[in-house]
């Protein structure tokens, strides 16, 4: 159980280390976009976009993958999760803008 409750800790500190990442590349996309000149399809398959969304479907994964492992009910895998948000939280977001740190939250 111990070693359970290490495992999902550090899959909660990595999924917020993931929300982060996943924000400083969006923040990086729109920095260096071009204008806003292509069509409503070339929009769809710029190669940011394809690695937003392949991002995106990862961090819904997660987020549920943690939101289960809580619908378990048990108080220890419960306190690996909070806590690993906590300390991810912590150690990912100390050199964020404080408006830049939220990225669609899911399931947390």
């Amino acid at each position: 159980m111990v070693l359970t409750c290490l495992l999902i800790f550090l899959i909660a500190v990595g999924y917020e280390g993931f929300k982060v990442c996943r924000q400083r590349h969006l923040e990086s996309c729109f920095a260096t976009a071009p204008e806003d000149t292509q069509t409503f399809i070339g929009r769809r398959f710029r190669k940011a976009h394809i690695i937003q969304s392949v991002l995106h479907i990862f961090q819904v994964a997660f987020g549920y993958i943690l939101m289960l492992l809580a619908m378990t009910y048990n108080v220890w895998i419960f306190l690996a999760i909070v806590l690993g948000a906590g300390v991810g939280y912590f150690l990912f977001t100390a050199n964020s803008r404080p408006n830049s740190v939220i990225i669609e939250e899911h399931c947390n």
